[in-house]
């Protein structure tokens, strides 16, 4: 992959996603998206000037949701589609395919918008005053999003958005649902709390909790949180 800043290797590689039988990912602060060859080979796909936030598969197209707001659609070798910008917003984060449509979550508005085809883009709601919808899961046949600052998360209810949970009330600046995802009939949540301390943001806390319905919290391993399926089940 591309040349880090100082070790010759790619600072971040994330968004793995499988598409057509192959292994795609990107980096986190850097440029373009780049598909596995096998061994320690990987091919350059497209998207050079392009930071890429997460991929997401989507009526069988490999969409990239890019940093700055625009949304790609992979045509094939480097090729890529621009298929419009959600308004209002400077950073396309996340995505749930949610009954039958790719949604994407948003910085700064706290939006969540559902794609029409071509370049046409349609808001649904705003989660609370949040400003940031950073993961999301189908789960039940429903659309959970997560978000920052305060670490909620919220169910797609039609075009508006319930507040499920608070899954961190640690005393600091910044608290996230970084991921979400499905797995094992549950939902299982990445949770980070952030901390500025002389004007340096440091890593002060990572999820560890385990939600029950009664809203219970008692410490598990230091994975992701954990939110059992009774409780998740409304």
């Amino acid at each position: 992959m591309a040349k880090g800043y100082a070790t010759g290797q790619a600072d971040m590689a994330c968004a793995l996603t499988v598409f057509h039988g192959r292994l795609y990912c990107t980096q986190k602060y850097r440029t373009g998206v780049y598909c596995y060859e096998g061994g320690t080979e990987w091919s350059l796909a497209g998207l050079v000037d392009q930071r890429i936030v997460s991929l997401t598969v989507y009526r069988d197209h490999l969409y990239a949701l890019i940093n700055g707001s625009p949304v790609y659609r992979y045509e094939g070798g480097d090729i890529w589609t621009n298929c419009g910008t959600t308004p209002d917003s400077t950073q396309t984060y996340c995505s749930v395919i949610h009954q039958g449509k790719l949604h994407v979550g948003t910085w700064p508005s706290g939006e969540v918008w559902r794609y029409e085809g071509g370049t046409e883009w349609v808001t649904t709601s705003r989660t609370g005053y949040e400003m940031e919808v950073m993961g999301g899961a189908q789960y039940n046949g429903k659309a959970y999003w997560g978000t920052l600052p305060m670490a909620n998360v919220y169910r797609m209810e039609n075009d508006w958005m319930a507040l499920v949970s608070n899954l961190g009330q640690a005393m600091v600046a910044l608290r996230r649902i970084w991921s979400m995802a499905t797995y094992e009939g549950c939902s299982r949540v990445h949770y980070q709390a952030d901390r500025f301390r002389h004007s340096r943001l440091e890593k002060s806390r990572r999820g560890t909790r385990h939600f029950h319905r009664d809203g219970d919290r008692s410490p598990r391993s230091k994975r992701a949180d954990y939110l059992k399926p009774i409780w998740m089940a409304h």
